[in-house]
């Protein structure tokens, strides 16, 4: 902690910044043909629309990190592994039940479209829902005290720093502790996913915080495991970094970085930034459009913030009789990387090599 409040002292006007990220946060609020022998559970077979098995209750507060099947092409037995396992991670508040089986409607829909390229080329696949906490960033709302207290900046610099470092180590290390659970969960599942089923090829998808986990978990996964991971789409990642190595979507232009990379580099907040590793970089769809909050912060994002945060939450909107729009990228970007898992597929007969 003393390092923390070292680094934020020598940074003024960065955290003054840093100060009015979290105040905007808060005040915005968000909203799985023929199959190789193996050892998968069994799951209901999932439509390439709507998932109806779903783990969870909805509206029941935080559950643990865990993962749980959505569906999967053609039914299996227990004896038999999929072509390809897809693991989701939706996005923070979304419900970790409900229609769209514990994913949110723009994971759901990327992997549909990823299931959809497997089944014409007649590869069987399974999807999974990663059941970790995905908090609202309701959990980043800043007492009254501590928004008095950093809009006194310019008067009282010592207390804003020290109402920041109360903020932070209080409210935006539990956001931090979702990312993190979100990240366990999902290096578990992969491990075990390929515990049981060495060849079949593995595909993870996120969005928002879900795609801060993925992005994460890319980073720490690592040997014979990431060797297996064949594709990744991540929209709206909040641990984009500049000119990533991953395959650009959306209106953000290359410099774009995400809000957790912003606030390292400025406040030196939070876990140091990484762009997607080089094993997966290939096949890894980045989608973020210009001034998204999460994904394309910078100093006027931060102050254009309600404008940031309407971007950031129109890749997928809902209409009053519960259906939902989604922007082409999205199914775009999740083509480009189910096209190249079946060309791998077809290329190398689903080696993980």
């Amino acid at each position: 902690m003393l390092g923390l409040r070292g680094s934020i002292r020598s940074r003024g006007w960065q955290v003054a910044m840093a100060a009015g990220t979290v105040i905007a946060l808060a005040g915005a609020g968000t909203a799985a043909a023929s199959a190789r022998p193996g050892g998968h559970a069994a799951g209901a077979r999932a439509g390439l629309v709507n998932a109806p098995a779903s783990p969870g209750t909805a509206g029941a507060g935080p559950v643990p990190a865990s993962v749980s099947r959505i569906g999967s092409w053609p039914s299996a037995s227990a004896a038999v592994c999929h072509f390809v396992d897809i693991i989701g991670a939706r996005g923070s508040g979304e419900p970790a039940g409900g229609k769209f089986g514990g994913l949110g409607p723009p994971v759901h829909k990327m992997i549909s479209v990823i299931q959809g390229d497997l089944k014409k080329a007649g590869f069987s696949y399974s999807a999974f829902a990663l059941n970790y906490p995905a908090l609202s960033v309701d959990v980043l709302k800043p007492s009254s005290t501590e928004v008095a207290a950093w809009i006194s900046a310019p008067i009282d610099p010592a207390g804003a720093i020290a109402a920041l470092v109360v903020y932070y180590d209080h409210q935006v290390k539990k956001y931090l502790a979702s990312i993190k659970a979100g990240v366990t969960a999902a290096v578990s599942k992969a491990k075990s996913l390929h515990h049981s089923c060495g060849a079949t090829l593995l595909v993870m998808v996120g969005y928002s915080q879900g795609a801060m986990v993925v992005h994460q978990a890319l980073v720490k996964l690592s040997g014979a495991v990431a060797n297996c991971v064949k594709g990744a789409v991540l929209l709206a990642d909040g641990n984009r970094v500049k000119n990533t190595r991953a395959m650009r979507y959306g209106t953000s232009l290359a410099r774009g970085e995400g809000i957790q990379t912003w606030i390292k580099q400025t406040a030196k907040v939070g876990p140091t930034a990484h762009d997607v590793p080089r094993y997966a970089a290939g096949n890894t769809a980045s989608i973020c459009n210009k001034s998204d909050y999460v994904c394309d912060f910078n100093f006027f994002t931060g102050i254009h913030w309600k404008r940031g945060f309407t971007v950031h939450t129109s890749y997928a909107v809902k209409h009053n009789n519960g259906s939902y729009t989604y922007q082409p990228v999205l199914s775009r970007a999740a083509s480009a990387v189910g096209g190249n898992v079946v060309h791998d597929l077809q290329g190398h007969l689903g080696s993980c090599s």
